[in-house]
């Protein structure tokens, strides 16, 4: 997961607006739940103006959970307050209930991949007060979702109104953990350590441990206690490459933001190929002063 600023969400989507999902709406508040199926097609499913396109664009062609990159017309909308009702309870939530109301508002719709979006389901757990259908046209519903937050509480994460990145913690096997109670639900639910994140978020750090290893045995070889910014430049590259990668557009970038910005903690868990370890922690973070740019 990455924080996302909501301002990248913009205007309500057009076919929002549409008589298809108008009817929709109409159908849904009449039934008193969701029975309209899926409407958020507006014949531009291969476009760049459909909906599914945006929300990918919102979030960088990403899950808004899990962080891996949706291509083409992989994934799917996901509601986060669940369309339809939870039916039983869980290990991992509640029996919940559907916003059957909230089916088209434009700030509860988030692109998910497959599997986040099958694990999530219709969990939604709160610690507050359930919200109800109070009446509003759909033109009312459409960016509600922290006025509901205030109200019901929620404990699953929305990336563009919370802020949790620095409450994530990954350790050099790409498992991810919270002491926030909020951010463990969301893991949880979500299965971000399901065995293929947890796999392609260890070859990062592997990857990278590696060639700080390369760097620092040439850097053995040539330093002679006088060349340091000389022998420095033997990282640029590589940590120019790590922290560009360390920005939300790219894939699974929430673990390097994590190295970088927690480095010397990081580099003191891990095994350095280096036999004066606190020498080469040094070296390694005069590096990256030197050359880790601000990820934006």
């Amino acid at each position: 997961m990455r924080e996302i600023d909501p301002h990248r969400r913009g205007k309500v989507h057009n076919h929002l607006h549409s008589e298809k999902v108008s009817k929709a709406f109409i159908k849904n508040i009449a039934d008193n739940k969701h029975s309209t199926g899926s409407v958020y097609s507006d014949d531009k499913s291969d476009k760049k103006d459909s909906i599914k396109w945006t929300l990918k664009e919102i979030y960088h062609q990403k899950c808004a959970f899990c962080e891996s990159k949706l291509t083409n017309d992989y994934g799917d909308i996901e509601h986060y307050r669940p369309k339809n009702k939870s039916e039983k309870e869980s290990k991992d939530c509640d029996k919940g209930k559907s916003y059957y109301w909230l089916a088209f508002g434009w700030d509860n719709l988030l692109p998910a991949c497959k599997r986040c979006n099958g694990k999530k389901s219709n969990c939604f757990d709160i610690d507050g007060e359930y919200k109800e259908y109070e009446g509003e046209s759909l033109e009312d519903l459409h960016l509600v979702t922290q006025k509901y937050n205030e109200v019901e509480k929620p404990k699953l994460i929305h990336p563009e109104y919370d802020r949790f990145e620095k409450d994530i913690v990954f350790d050099s096997e790409g498992k991810m953990r919270s002491d926030n109670e909020r951010v463990a639900y969301t893991i949880r639910v979500c299965d971000l350590n399901r065995e293929n994140l947890v796999g392609s978020r260890e070859e990062i750090v592997t990857d990278f441990i590696s060639k700080l290893n390369r760097h620092l045995l040439t850097f053995d070889k040539v330093f002679n206690g006088n060349n340091l910014e000389e022998c420095l430049e033997y990282f640029k590259v590589s940590i120019e490459d790590f922290c560009k990668e360390s920005r939300k557009e790219y894939e699974y970038s929430l673990i390097r933001k994590y190295i970088k910005d927690n480095l010397i903690e990081f580099l003191e868990s891990i095994e350095i190929g280096y036999d004066d370890k606190g020498f080469a922690i040094l070296i390694i973070e005069s590096a990256f002063g030197e050359f880790c740019l601000e990820d934006k």
